[in-house]
């Protein structure tokens, strides 16, 4: 019972690998079209939403961190 909760407490940190996950997809589509030239915008936002992503799961590790050393009130 413990578990299910502590899992679904922090549910919310997975909201912060979403732009991980668009980045995945730039990539797929970009390599599913054969690299088409017209398609080049893809690729930045590839890198923005890598960037996004790593920033966003620090902060999911740290409140996850944060939760772990003394409850919700740290957060």
């Amino acid at each position: 019972m413990f578990l299910a909760f502590s899992c679904c407490k922090n549910l919310s940190c997975i909201s912060f690998l979403v732009p991980l996950l668009g980045g995945a997809f730039c990539a797929c589509t970009w390599h599913f079209f054969y690299n088409a030239e017209s398609l080049s915008v893809l690729v930045a936002l590839q890198a923005a939403l890598t960037v996004i992503g790593n920033f966003t799961m620090c902060i999911a590790a740290f409140r996850i961190y944060k939760s772990s050393q003394g409850g919700s009130e740290n957060l």
